[in-house]
């Protein structure tokens, strides 16, 4: 069998992972000849249970990612390897950067929120009032979510993530269009590479390109996806053995 001689790791959003396997990222991205992407499937409930089910921290939703990764680099040691994080998997793809799983030019951050999350982010200026009281009713008569104060603006995590500031080299993807951009999205302050595209979102996951129409496909251009695409066929490049 011949192994890629590239491995793309998508670790998807909060709300995301584990109700979107078949990302159409995926689809696209293994059109490119060489590329194999994995979907790390983090979480512990499908996307419509995250916000009552979530009952790990980043750093253990960061080990079960690791060792999707290190089970890649097991099978196919000589391949090179690229982590996609979008949202909250950009914060996971950081933290194992920094343990070392993989060169910080070989990760792109998509609409991570780097400079944490607010109240507000959940629901506008309503959110102000609503979410605070939502959250705490979920937190003490459903379970505890951690990774949801975890990512809060102030966190002593994100205090202690940002110290060493955000990989100078790595790829930052934010939708100029998008809402809550402010709160949700990074301070790209300190980030290499900053790319903009209409709709950091990656719109139509779950369908085929070929069943998308064409204004389907031209929404679909406006997101992250051909950006996504152009940066890994850029990485690939950088490589001796594509050039």
């Amino acid at each position: 069998m011949n192994l890629p001689t590239m491995e793309v790791v998508f670790l998807q959003g909060w709300r995301e992972s584990g109700a979107r396997k078949k990302a159409l990222l995926k689809e696209v991205l293994e059109n490119i000849i060489g590329v194999r992407v994995t979907i790390v499937d983090y979480l512990d409930a499908p996307a419509k249970w995250t916000y009552f089910r979530s009952h790990l921290t980043v750093e253990e939703y960061a080990a079960r990612a690791e060792k999707v990764i290190m089970e890649i680099k097991k099978e196919n040691p000589k391949a090179i390897i690229v982590v996609i994080g979008h949202s909250l998997g950009g914060i996971i793809a950081r933290y194992l950067c920094q343990e070392g799983l993989f060169p910080s030019s070989n990760m792109i951050l998509v609409g991570t929120p780097n400079k944490g999350i607010s109240y507000k982010s959940f629901g506008g200026h309503l959110g102000l009032i609503i979410t605070p009281v939502y959250w705490v009713v979920a937190s003490k008569y459903f379970c505890n979510i951690p990774v949801f104060y975890q990512l809060l603006k102030g966190s002593s995590f994100l205090k202690k993530m940002n110290d060493d500031r955000i990989p100078s080299d790595c790829y930052f993807i934010s939708g100029s269009k998008d809402t809550r951009v402010d709160d949700y999205s990074s301070d790209p302050h300190g980030i290499g590479h900053i790319v903009q595209c209409d709709h950091h979102l990656f719109k139509f996951d779950g369908e085929s390109i070929a069943c998308l129409s064409k204004q389907d496909l031209d929404e679909l251009n406006k997101t992250a996806v051909p950006v996504v695409v152009s940066i890994i066929k850029r990485i690939m490049c950088t490589h001796t053995e594509f050039v």
